[in-house]
């Protein structure tokens, strides 16, 4: 498992209204992803709360093969502070966390 909290790019991240994968430093959201997948089949990011889901998920399809995905919002004292993206057997329900060595 790799859980990545990458670089937002400093406190002027909150001025875009819709943050992309590719404002993600150093390297982008892609890079840092498929880095992430050379090392785990199960990949965590914490991503900020402004972030394009969609095109979160869309790393889940280009993978091949393409990843199961889920995410949730993130909270602290009910303010919304980001975004947790899930890929590979993480993002299934609990029940099946059991057989990872199935796979």
């Amino acid at each position: 498992l790799v859980f990545l909290s990458p670089p937002w790019g400093g406190p002027s991240y909150i001025q875009a209204p819709i943050y992309t994968l590719d404002m993600l430093q150093p390297k982008g959201g892609y890079a840092t992803f498929q880095a992430a997948q050379k090392i785990a089949p199960n990949v965590i990011m914490f991503l900020p709360r402004t972030v394009d889901v969609n095109q979160v998920e869309e790393l889940s399809w280009l993978s091949c093969p393409p990843l199961d995905f889920t995410s949730e919002e993130s909270y602290v004292d009910h303010r919304l502070i980001g975004t947790t993206a899930y890929f590979g057997q993480i993002a299934r329900p609990p029940s099946t966390w059991l057989n990872w060595d199935d796979e």
